[in-house]
């Protein structure tokens, strides 16, 4: 029987020619466009290896059908296809998600080794343990920190990367289980980032696209880990992080809109 192979991608020209090179190396090879077509397949055929652009459709969807396949068909060989092997954060988590990847374009005889390689000897993995939504962002820090900065455009100064490790360490805490829904700490966290924005010549409206960057950053990286997130708790998990970005954008917009208190006459 010819190892199947499930290649995505979503730009129409490799559909066309890649698998068709593919079968004539003797791999039965099924193809899907977008990441919901991807994760069909995958829920209701088996597969030898998964092939996946790294971007299909949004930076970073690969990363999504790579979890869908490691956790229900954990046999299968995963490999991606990337276009940008000098980016370091999609290096990094290639290398910690997948078994190979590989550069567009692709060298025919090198990538039909590789899948031949995998196939010859495949990894016996152990499945990783179900995060709730707040130990995916805390296991994601970092990586979430620099991404929301990129998303800013404002570079990674020390006073800029430490008031919004401020702002994202708040908000970490205050989905904690323990947490008692009355974050005091967290919005004076929250107040004292929205006043040095101000200062620094930020406009509201630029303050709260920041806030709301950064919960679309920590959505996609669940998005992503979609088979690494406990599904009992998500949705819980989701309107609880509703609740404290609504609680967090509220004091910021207060704390920019509140008038400085006047400077002390110094005493001669």
């Amino acid at each position: 029987m010819k190892p199947r192979i499930l290649f995505v991608d979503d730009e129409p020209n490799i559909r066309l020619t890649l698998p068709a090179i593919l079968k004539m190396h003797e791999f039965d090879v099924t193809v899907a466009a977008t990441v919901p077509e991807a994760l069909k397949l995958i829920s209701h055929e088996p597969f030898d290896v998964l092939l996946s652009d790294l971007n299909i459709g949004e930076p970073g969807d690969g990363f999504t059908v790579v979890s869908a396949m490691r956790r229900i068909q954990p046999t299968a060989a995963t490999l991606i296809l990337t276009g940008y092997p000098a980016f370091e954060s999609a290096l990094k988590a290639i290398q910690s998600q997948v078994d190979d990847y590989l550069v567009k374009p692709a060298d025919i005889p090198f990538l039909v080794g590789k899948i031949r390689e995998r196939l010859a000897n495949p990894v016996l993995r152990q499945e990783a343990p179900l995060l709730k939504l707040v130990e995916l962002i805390s296991v994601n820090r970092e990586q979430i920190l620099q991404d929301w900065l990129a998303s800013t455009a404002l570079g990674e100064g020390h006073g800029t990367r430490e008031s919004f490790a401020e702002v994202l360490d708040s908000i970490i805490r205050s989905l904690q289980p323990s947490f008692d829904r009355h974050p005091g700490p967290e919005l004076a966290s929250v107040a004292a980032h929205s006043e040095r924005r101000r200062i620094e010549g930020c406009r509201a409206s630029s303050l709260v696209d920041e806030l709301h960057a950064l919960e679309n950053v920590i959505l996609r990286y669940a998005e992503r880990n979609l088979m690494r997130v406990d599904l009992s708790t998500l949705f819980h998990d989701l309107r609880e992080m509703n609740e404290v970005f609504r609680a967090l954008l509220s004091e910021a917009v207060r704390a920019y809109l509140a008038e400085p208190e006047p400077e002390e006459p110094a005493v001669c």
